[in-house]
């Protein structure tokens, strides 16, 4: 899919608002287990092999990380000017806002009214 020149913020929100702190929150994660392996590693005579993080840990990571995101900063992704982005009112209208920016509410079934 190919996004039109200025449209963006429009179609991609993501990339406007979290995709940048949500990365840079997961960078750090993984530059923490980088240097927790540097400092466990004793100077012997072997070189050193990085050992890469699970699944279950990466998956913590993205959970930690997507957490630390603001509501403000998704909702930001949304909002365009002093214009509000169309699908941010469509949720308003059926009032799943709340719902989808609390990052520590469970997903669950969600039946339409």
């Amino acid at each position: 899919m190919r996004v039109p020149p200025s449209c963006t913020s429009t179609c991609q929100p993501a990339d406007i608002a979290w995709n940048r702190p949500f990365k840079s929150y997961l960078r750090c994660e993984w530059v923490s287990m980088l240097r927790q392996q540097l400092c466990n590693h004793t100077g012997s005579t072997q070189a050193f092999k990085f050992k890469p993080p699970t699944r279950h840990t990466i998956c913590k990571w993205v959970s930690s990380s997507w957490t630390k995101l603001s509501d403000a900063t998704i909702k930001n992704g949304f909002f365009i000017g002093e214009h509000i982005f169309w699908i941010h009112c469509q949720l308003e209208k059926l009032n799943l806002t709340k719902f989808l920016f609390s990052p520590r509410l469970k997903v669950g079934c969600m039946s339409c009214a």
